[in-house]
């Protein structure tokens, strides 16, 4: 009889508010995943291993003995390694925009279920101190109402009782990193961040939240960061690179 109940209940709220795709807009069953339909979801490209050890994008083949790949060999990065769920292109790139710049916050549950369920296939999150969303700048704060990557930290330290770092802070306002080449983003961010009680972050290890990587020029400032003042293992994770 409940189970009869909670179909009739589902099939009135879906007969009478009808769900949409974020995406494709077709209208979709609560009992679906999310705010996407089947097919857009079954059309993301994940991030597949063998991972790359330092940037985390998927590599064709295993190299055996690091397993980096052929951009990492000549690059230095401050961070540890990087991670990503998927890859920034089609379904994923548009969620992504949507969130952060048409403020579908709704998308929040759907990009912490998947985050989540990444960190518990493929990352040791047992060894991490912190969980460090990447800040805003006020400004930019203020134009946007919201930091998607709180957003994005907020279910990860939620489901594994990982407290938020929340000492870094932004004092330049910067160009968005997406405009710019490799080199003016280096130039662009380059002491983006401070930090406030640096003794908390001393021999700690931290994982860093982000929406995208691309060059990793945004993290790597952070991390550089991080490190000067005595920080251990830092690692990224963001939802697509």
């Amino acid at each position: 009889m409940i189970k009869v109940l909670k179909d009739l209940f589902i099939g009135t709220v879906d007969l009478i508010y009808p769900f949409r795709c974020v995406i494709c807009q077709n209208k979709i069953n609560i009992k679906e995943l999310g705010p996407l339909c089947f097919s857009c979801f079954y059309s993301i490209q994940w991030n597949h291993p063998p991972f790359c050890s330092v940037c985390g994008r998927s590599i064709a083949v295993e190299l055996i003995p690091e397993n980096i790949c052929v951009d990492c060999k000549t690059k230095k990065h401050f961070f540890n390694r990087a991670w990503s769920v998927a890859l920034y292109e089609g379904v994923m790139r548009e969620c992504i925009r949507k969130f952060k710049y048409e403020r579908y916050t709704g998308l929040v549950y759907f990009f912490g279920k998947i985050l989540n369920d990444f960190i518990a296939k493929f990352i040791n999150i047992d060894k991490f101190d912190y969980v460090l969303p990447i800040p805003l700048h006020p400004t930019k704060l203020r134009e946007r109402e919201f930091n998607q990557a709180l957003l994005l930290a907020y279910p990860i330290s939620k489901k594994f009782s990982k407290a938020l770092l929340k000492n870094i802070y932004r004092v330049k306002f910067t160009l968005p990193q997406s405009e710019l080449n490799a080199e003016d983003r280096l130039s662009n961010i380059k002491g983006a961040f401070k930090i406030k009680k640096p003794e908390h972050i001393r021999g700690k290890n931290i994982l860093i939240i982000d929406d995208i990587l691309t060059t990793g020029s945004t993290v790597d400032e952070c991390a550089k960061l991080l490190k000067s003042n005595g920080a251990n293992l830092i690692e990224v994770l963001t939802l697509a690179c």
